[in-house]
């Protein structure tokens, strides 16, 4: 049967119609509550049904009770369901609730998400690309998902929800994009599957490994008032050329370039260099140097877009973002356009661009 269809059937000669859903009709955070009671109330151990049901506040026979059960179970998160007498942790839900670290929890908030084929489809279809409109969105989930149209609504609230929640899409000037760079979902093994892309997070999880270098200041050292933040992916000559630009008027800045293989979208390193910055300056551009040749776009796109949403909320909206002319590529910004062999000529435009920004001030000899 396809995801959300109408089933019917016949009571006191009336027809009677019930849609069935094959994803969870909570949000992953809502679900939560499941494996979390297990974990806390129990110890990890399986839990009686009729005593988990207490310790959710509610009773066994519930329809509450059993829906969120069943969300859980369809996360992968426990097994056993209202006809069973114990709820257990499955592999992931003990990941999730119970994690060795930081990083081991981002990982299974992600294998989890992407449990439920219908968001895992939604998430593979939209990869690299902005959410479209509700109305559109909800038309993909009934045409290419099967998901009934009275349902497509709710299912996409919930995909929203999750996406935001674990970093599977990043909002971005009030616009949605869907970064899909995750381990595929199956049993989780307690450590980083293989994968061509970095698995995601929140931008601001902590690292448990501690921060490394990325920006040209010593460690501990205060970014100067009025500094330029520059950021990019793999485009080293152009942040180069910004950054001589701005040496060359006397603008004190600081460089970073994101990691591919750091497991962030935003590195915490990166939001605090931002977060001490006037302004900030993203660069939109084929990925050609260091650890991002030839890596391609749908590793790059998702970390230059999610630099430009951090950049916007820590810089106050002062951020000029530069997009290579030509560059082929469905995602671009308003900003200013560049081609890569005259970028040294762009000069006055970024000087422009920080004037009307507000970060630096021209003044006019007698």
């Amino acid at each position: 049967m396809a995801a959300g269809s109408p089933e019917s059937t016949n009571g006191g000669g009336r027809k009677r119609t019930r849609l069935t859903r094959t994803y969870p009709i909570h949000t992953l955070e809502e679900a939560l509550s499941v494996p979390t009671a297990v974990y806390e109330a129990n110890a990890g151990l399986p839990f009686d049904r009729v005593l988990l049901a207490r310790e959710l506040g509610t009773t066994p026979s519930s329809s509450a009770f059993t829906m969120k059960l069943s969300s859980s179970t369809k996360y992968g998160l426990t097994q056993g369901g209202t006809s069973e007498g114990s709820i257990s942790l499955t592999d992931l839900g003990e990941s999730l609730v119970g994690p060795q670290d930081s990083n081991e929890r981002r990982r299974t908030m992600i294998e989890v998400s992407l449990k439920p084929d219908p968001f895992r489809h939604f998430y593979e279809m939209l990869a690299g690309k902005k959410v479209p409109g509700d109305a559109y969105a909800e038309n993909v989930l009934r045409r290419e998902l099967g998901i009934h149209p009275e349902l497509t609504a709710e299912c996409l609230r919930i995909i929203k929800e999750n996406g935001l929640l674990t970093g599977i899409i990043t909002d971005v000037g009030g616009s949605l994009y869907v970064s899909l760079s995750a381990p595929e979902a199956g049993p989780s093994t307690g450590r980083r599957e293989a994968s061509d892309g970095p698995s995601l997070s929140s931008q601001a999880s902590e690292r448990e490994d501690g921060p490394g270098p990325v920006d040209k200041r010593p460690p501990g050292e205060p970014v100067e008032r009025g500094t330029v933040f520059i950021g990019h992916a793999g485009a080293e000559d152009v942040a180069q050329a910004v950054k001589g630009m701005l040496d060359s008027f006397g603008i004190s800045s600081v460089q970073t370039e994101a990691d591919p293989d750091d497991g962030f979208l935003v590195s915490p390193d990166t939001i605090e260099a931002m977060r001490g910055c006037a302004a900030s300056v993203i660069i939109f551009a084929e990925p050609r140097s260091g650890p991002w040749a030839g890596l391609g776009l749908r590793r790059m796109i998702p970390k230059v877009l999610a630099q430009l949403g951090a950049a916007a909320a820590l810089c106050d909206d002062r951020v000029i973002p530069l997009n290579e002319a030509g560059f082929d590529s469905d995602i671009q910004w308003d900003g200013l356009r560049f081609r890569r062999a005259q970028v040294h000529e762009m000069g006055l435009q970024v000087l422009g661009q920080l004037h009307r920004l507000g970060v630096i001030q021209v003044r006019v000899g007698a």
